[in-house]
C-alpha cells in the first residue's frame, strides 16, 4: 500500500561563524550545492523505490493497492487547523505542508 508519507531530507546546520567566515559569495555556492544535492538524494530514493516495488511486482507477486485519502484528509482537517494555530507547530506544519505543495 501506498501511503504518500511526508519524507524530508537530513537537516545541514552551519553556524554563524562559519557563515561570516565564508562570506556572502562562497556561502550561496554552498548553500546550492546543498540544494542540488539534496534534490539528487530525493531523485535516486524515488528511483529506488519504482525500481524496488517493480522488482516486487515480478519477483514476488505483489499487488500494490492504491488508497483514496480524501476521507482521511477530511476526518483530520480539524486537528490539521488547532496545529497550524499554535504558535510552535504552526510553522512546522506549514514548511511540510509547503514542501509536499499541500494547502491546509
Amino acid at each position: 500500500m501506498r501511503t504518500d508519507q511526508t519524507r524530508l531530507t537530513d537537516f545541514v546546520i552551519m553556524s554563524e561563524k562559519f557563515q561570516e567566515r565564508v562570506g556572502p559569495e562562497d556561502l550561496q555556492i554552498v548553500v546550492d550545492e546543498f540544494a542540488k544535492l539534496s534534490e539528487k538524494s530525493v531523485d535516486f530514493i524515488e528511483e529506488r523505490i519504482r525500481s524496488n516495488e517493480q522488482k516486487a511486482v515480478d519477483e514476488l507477486g505483489v499487488t500494490f493497492v492504491e488508497v483514496d485519502t480524501g476521507p482521511f484528509i477530511e476526518a483530520v482537517r480539524p486537528m490539521l487547523r488547532e496545529a497550524a494555530e499554535d504558535e510552535q507547530k504552526g510553522p512546522l506544519l506549514e514548511a511540510i505542508f509547503e514542501i509536499e505543495n499541500r494547502q491546509f
